[in-house]
């Protein structure tokens, strides 16, 4: 009878530790099969680099290769089992950033993107678990800032364009009686076309209405809105204080540990803004791309007038993300969202003594990295801070190579796997 009556409850009990068996497990799985570190270039201060592997729990160092020609202000990572390290590199004019893929096994180098236009560039870069297909962003220097999320599989050479930006033209000044041409967006593959025409006023205080040219408008107020809410904008954001262009900015696209999610944030940038000490960001959200679905959407908006930064996971359901507030960028503040339970915290908020915090890179553990330095010092100042999201403790973290102090821009993280 007591059976009959309570085997709902059971089960459930009998399913809750089921689940705690599989994740216990799991994380012993990964403890025995895997080691925490990050990876990245390091000068060598000769014009090259090294290439250069961090085990996180003791912070020892191992140098994987010596790139006299790559300028350490390129990117690079490797396969968690070892196999393929992939880097970034500059062209003999610098500019065009290409990418290359070194296989360990073979000790073969392949070169990719090597034929992409002027003033295109691969960039933060970082491997899927498949341990074969790589994560990056094409961007397009030769407008303001066109850029696309990418994967690119270097066993087969396909590569799959996952998220389109856009870059906007608002209006243009044209003589009075004739139409200014169509803007190609290449992210739509589409041409805008003029919609309106309005008259121009001039910056000449004597002469505040110049009577042979008029403003050419390819977008109405209703258009920019659209937009603006898109990516997270709430209500209207005036066309009077877009005065020219607006495009879209990725941070660095990191995938989550079981593969299925890519997490990233989105910016809608103008490329001039009204008034001295003006941000030119407009809105940032972050974004999560399904890779099952091949859809994106929105989890997280930053409606306090800053804009958000580098983004990263901690675990499953929870990311750390910089949030910014300064016009040049800094001002900087760490925080901390669960996907699931959607609460959001300020973890390390910015001050005078701590105002430019960077570099957010997870190390393992949950725990995070990022320099950070007081307001008006240079980035080579900065200190390297290791938080714990757990006990919401941290420290100065004194990370090595041959002797000097290093900071790890560029760097990104990913569980090893051990060799047996």
């Amino acid at each position: 009878m007591f059976l009959k009556k309570n085997y709902k409850i059971i089960i459930i009990i009998i399913l809750a530790l089921s689940i705690m068996l599989m994740k216990l497990y799991s994380a012993y799985v990964n403890h025995i099969l895997y080691t925490d570190c990050v990876a990245g270039l390091i000068s060598d201060n000769n014009g090259g680099s090294y290439f250069v592997i961090y085990n996180t729990p003791n912070w020892k160092s191992t140098t994987m290769l010596h790139l006299p020609d790559v300028t350490p202000d390129n990117y690079a990572a490797i396969t968690n089992d070892g196999n393929y390290i992939a880097y970034t590199k500059w062209d003999t004019n610098y500019i065009r950033r290409y990418l290359i893929v070194y296989s360990c096994r073979n000790k073969e180098f392949k070169s990719f993107f090597e034929d992409m236009p002027l003033k295109n560039e691969i960039i933060k870069i970082s491997w899927l678990p498949d341990n074969e297909t790589l994560l990056f962003i094409k961007n397009d220097k030769s407008m303001p800032c066109y850029q696309e999320i990418v994967t690119l599989n270097v066993k087969t050479g396909k590569d799959t364009t996952l998220v389109k930006g856009e870059v906007w033209r608002i209006c243009v000044a044209e003589d009075i009686g004739k139409t200014a041409e169509d803007f190609y967006l290449k992210g739509q593959e589409s041409y805008l076309k003029v919609k309106e025409k309005k008259a121009v006023k001039s910056y000449n205080k004597t002469n505040p209405i110049n009577p042979e040219i008029e403003w050419n408008y390819y977008l109405n107020q209703e258009d920019i809105n659209k937009i603006y809410n898109y990516y997270g904008g709430i209500g209207e954001f005036d066309i009077n204080n877009v005065t020219n262009l607006m495009s879209v900015s990725f941070s660095a696209p990191k995938v989550s540990n079981d593969g299925g999610k890519i997490i990233y944030s989105a910016t809608l940038d103008r490329n001039s803004a009204p008034g001295a000490g003006m941000p030119l960001w407009m809105c940032s959200a972050i974004w999560v791309y399904d890779i099952k679905s091949s859809q994106s959407s929105i989890i997280y908006s930053q409606n306090d007038c800053g804009a958000i930064g580098r983004v990263d996971w901690v675990d499953i359901d929870e990311i750390t993300f910089v949030s910014y507030y300064d016009f040049q960028g800094s001002r900087d503040s760490i925080n901390y969202y669960n996907l699931s339970s959607k609460k959001y915290q300020v973890i390390f908020p910015y001050s005078e003594q701590n105002y430019n915090n960077v570099t957010l890179l997870p190390v393992g553990n949950r725990q995070i990295t990022f320099t950070s330095s007081k307001k008006n010092d240079s980035y080579e100042e900065s200190s390297t801070i290791l938080f714990n999201i757990d006990s919401n403790t941290y420290g100065k973290l004194n990370i090595k190579f041959k002797e000097n102090n290093v900071l790890l821009e560029n760097f990104v993280y990913l569980k090893m796997k051990k060799k047996t």
